[in-house]
């Protein structure tokens, strides 16, 4: 299986629906879809993925160790990321909970993370989605290639898992204007080896750093 094409009748991509379909390179997702369940693409070899305004519910495990994706595409459904969800056979959420850590985990390749400069909730910059305001980093795309990354002036909280799984990251300074570092935020960054920590944070969230194997200081 190398393209799947998701017609607009249908509105449910549900569980595990092409989980580990190796050869998946191409994925074409219908009008009509409104919710991705868990792991519905994990494990393939997905490149590229455009969400349309219908989705408006991805599991947060959807994407996980899509090693070869580089770019998607969030629609103006998508309005928060981090949820694990379930449906009803009707497509209706019934069950909610943000006790995840990040989406996309694993997609190595992954460098950009977009939305329209119409998008209600979010903005990318640099490849990297941020809300709307400008205030807090929401994800940034693990496959940059960067080994530092400089936070503006302007962003106040680092959302919960926003830099988990960025193996590429060495070094993070935390500037003076965060205040919130959220949950998972720096989780599962195998070669971090360094991260300070700026004066006005006065909140680090449980598993901030966990797993980080290199980490000598913060």
């Amino acid at each position: 299986l190398v393209a799947v094409y998701i017609p607009d009748s249908v509105k449910i991509i549900g569980e595990d629906a092409f989980g580990y379909c190796d050869n998946l390179k191409i994925v074409r997702i219908g009008t009509g879809v409104t919710f991705i369940s868990q792991f519905a693409f994990s494990n393939t070899a997905v490149e590229k993925i455009v969400l349309p305004n219908s989705v408006e519910f991805i599991d947060y495990t959807a994407f996980w160790y899509c090693e070869s994706l580089h770019t998607i595409a969030l629609g103006h459904g998508i309005t928060q990321l981090g949820g694990n969800y379930e449906a009803d056979s009707e497509g209706n959420i019934v069950t909610t909970r943000f006790d995840g850590f990040t989406d996309f985990f694993g997609c190595s390749s992954l460098i950009k993370i977009l939305v329209d400069e119409s998008h209600p909730v979010y903005k990318t910059i640099d490849g990297n989605i941020f809300s709307k305001d400008g205030k807090t980093i929401v994800k940034y795309a693990m496959g940059n290639d960067g080994t530092e990354y400089l936070l503006d002036s302007s962003v106040s909280t680092i959302g919960r898992g926003a830099f988990c799984g960025a193996n590429n990251l060495l070094y993070f300074t935390i500037p003076d204007t965060i205040i919130t570092v959220s949950e998972f935020a720096f989780s599962d960054c195998n070669s971090l080896i360094s991260a300070e920590i700026g004066t006005s944070v006065s909140y680090i969230g449980q598993y901030a750093f966990d797993a980080c194997p290199a980490l000598e200081n913060i």
